[in-house]
């Protein structure tokens, strides 16, 4: 029954885990036109960092370059 509960914990954190990363890609935003909904994000390099006012913008501005990613929500 241990062995159970720690399966059911490690599939839940797993599938927690691919849903955070999958919030952190451009792939659901298809639009070029962004909302004006401040919700920012942090985007960055490795080298540097920049606070994008929503998601959308980020991606329409670093969608071609893919040394950049989305760190987290928030600003920066």
């Amino acid at each position: 029954m241990k062995k159970y509960c720690y399966v059911i914990i490690s599939v839940c954190l797993l599938v927690m885990l691919l849903q955070v990363n999958a919030d952190l890609t451009c792939s659901d935003v298809t639009s070029r036109h962004c909302t004006r909904d401040r919700r920012p994000v942090c985007g960055g390099n490795g080298a540097k960092s920049i606070t994008y006012s929503n998601k959308c913008e980020y991606c329409r501005e670093r969608r071609d370059d893919k040394s950049w990613k989305i760190l987290h929500d928030g600003e920066c």
